[in-house]
């Protein structure tokens, strides 16, 4: 049994034009299935719990990076289950954590790709009662990044430099204490990511050497620059 959490609006409403697609695939391939659309932020999460207590153990999530995000966090919170696998439908803006997985573009091979079962155990980070998969932003990416989720009208990386220039007009940075492998130093920073994945923002490859089953996660910190140097 499949649990198929799609988010409709992802990638500016493309998802939605997705799902009969996705629907005849599963049925092609005689795969049984649910699908949930969530109507609102965050509902991700709570249909993800709801199937992880079901005894659901394929939760897939159909939509962008933030989709995905939710439906991790979902599963996490429902008590770390190992018996729980996520699949991905990668039909978003960015689609950035589906770059770490290397899958094909076309829904059928995606969707073939989970009926043959080919599990791969990834790191997840977590800050207190948070989960992330891809990459964590601090400051200025992260101003960034809800910028583009509040973007109605512009998709993908076009989305992505509107954001960015959006966020240059504040160009804020902050006093980050940050501590690694035992070393503390701080910082007056324009940004801080936390990288288990290799991109974020559709191109932005911010820490490029990040391997999503490595244990371990890449930083990039980037200093306070003025307006001339973040162009260059």
């Amino acid at each position: 049994m499949y649990k198929i959490i799609l988010n409709p609006f992802a990638g500016k409403g493309k998802a939605f034009k997705c799902v009969r697609s996705i629907e005849k695939y599963f049925e092609k391939f005689n795969m049984l299935y649910e699908m949930v659309l969530t109507d609102c932020g965050r509902q991700a999460i709570d249909f993800a719990h709801e199937a992880v207590i079901q005894g659901v153990e394929n939760i897939i999530a159909a939509g962008g990076d933030g989709t995905i995000n939710e439906v991790v966090n979902g599963i996490m919170k429902s008590g770390y289950p190992e018996n729980v696998n996520l699949g991905v439908i990668p039909i978003g803006g960015g689609n950035d954590f589906a770059k770490n997985l290397d899958l094909p573009h076309k829904l059928r091979d995606i969707i073939q790709i989970i009926k043959e079962h080919h599990v791969q155990l990834v790191d997840i980070g977590q800050i207190e009662d948070y989960y992330f998969i891809n990459t964590l932003g601090v400051g200025f990416d992260a101003q960034v990044a809800i910028s583009y989720t509040k973007n109605k009208w512009l998709n993908g990386f076009p989305g992505y430099m509107y954001a960015v220039m959006k966020a240059l007009i504040r160009k804020d940075s902050y006093y980050v204490t940050v501590t690694i492998n035992g070393e503390t130093f701080t910082k007056d920073a324009l940004f801080v990511t936390v990288g288990n994945g290799i991109c974020c923002g559709g191109r932005f490859h911010l820490t490029p050497d990040a391997k999503i089953d490595d244990e371990e996660f890449d930083f990039c910190i980037i200093d306070k620059l003025s307006r001339r140097k973040i162009f260059k």
